[in-house]
């Protein structure tokens, strides 16, 4: 009875794995026309590759120290020039450090915003929205090619001294 049932668990087995093998058939006009790939899967997110991505104005750095630190220090001015303190965090008087994390695609492009963790639902929103806005940056490079990398970035939230 145990063979059986291991028997029939193998074919079903079996069965359910050819049968995701899809053959394209094409009519006779269109044989030598190119199949399209279609994506079944989305790119990975790198999180450290040969070259990180990059601020734009940073490629010309003599090394990726140089690159890094010229990104991180163009971040921070960044930050600090676009942060709009929400009123309703200032009246709380509410401070610290909002956690983002974001993928810089193949493009150079800012996507996939996300909290990471978060503060204040206003404080939250205001990190969301400057990182999400932040312009085009270098790609990251892996074995030659652009590659999408996850990135991490602390928010400082600090008022001043009244």
């Amino acid at each position: 009875m145990k063979k059986i049932l291991l028997i029939a668990i193998f074919i079903y087995v079996a069965q359910s794995s050819f049968a995701q093998i899809q053959t394209q058939i094409k009519p006779p006009d269109q044989e030598n026309t190119p199949v399209e790939k279609v994506p079944t899967e989305e790119e990975p997110n790198f999180i450290l590759v040969e070259m990180m991505p990059h601020w734009q104005g940073c490629e010309n750095a003599n090394d990726e120290t140089e690159r890094t630190s010229c990104t991180f220090n163009k971040i921070q001015e960044y930050l600090a020039n676009q942060i709009i303190y929400p009123a309703s965090a200032k009246n709380k008087n509410i401070t610290g450090t909002v956690y983002v994390t974001f993928v810089i695609d193949k493009n150079g492009m800012v996507k996939d915003v996300r909290i990471l963790r978060g503060l204040s639902p206003d404080l939250d929103e205001e990190a969301l929205r400057v990182v999400s806005l932040m312009s085009q940056w270098n790609p990251g490079i892996q074995r030659g090619k652009n590659v999408q990398v996850q990135y991490n970035l602390p928010v400082t939230f600090k008022l001043g001294r009244r």
